[in-house]
C-alpha cells in the first residue's frame, strides 16, 4: 500500500521550531521511502521522519535528508508494529526566503496483528 504526504517549510523556518505533518499508516513493514525535493529547494531545505518519537529516517540520530530537483529512493525494512501506526515528518529551512514543499511516499506491506498462537479470539475495544 501507498501513503503520500507533503510536509510545507515555511521560509526562514528553523531547526527550533520546525515544520510538521504526520503520514498515517497501517500495521505493517515499510519497504521504500521516497522523498522528492522539487527544483528550486537550492540545498536549503531539510527533513527528518520520526516513528514513535524515535528518528527513523534517516537512520543516523541527527542528520537529515537535503536535496534539490532530487528523488531519494531508501530501501528498507522497518517495521511499523506500535501505535500510533504513522511518522512524523519534521522539516527545517533556516536560509529560505520561500515556502517549500518536500513530497514523502511510503511503501508499506499490511500485515495481520498476530495474537500468538495460544491465544484465542478477543474482542478489541471500541474504537481499534
Amino acid at each position: 500500500m501507498a501513503y503520500y504526504a507533503v510536509l510545507e517549510i515555511g521560509a526562514g523556518q528553523t531547526r527550533e521550531d520546525p515544520a510538521t505533518t504526520f503520514l498515517e499508516l497501517a500495521y505493517g513493514t515499510i519497504e521504500v521511502v521516497l522523498v522528492l525535493f522539487p527544483p528550486g529547494h537550492a540545498g536549503l531545505t531539510r527533513i527528518q521522519m520520526y516513528y514513535n518519537e524515535t528518528q527513523a529516517f534517516p537512520r543516523n540520530p541527527g542528520e537529515y535528508y537535503i536535496g534539490d530537483d532530487t528523488v531519494l529512493s531508501i530501501p528498507t525494512r522497518y517495521p511499523i508494529h506500535e501505535r500510533p501506526w504513522r511518522l512524523e515528518l519534521v522539516g527545517w529551512a533556516p536560509d529560505a526566503t520561500l515556502v517549500h514543499n518536500i513530497h514523502v511516499e511510503i511503501a508499506l506491506i499490511e500485515e495481520a496483528l498476530h495474537l500468538g498462537p495460544t491465544m484465542g479470539p478477543i474482542a478489541l475495544p471500541e474504537g481499534v
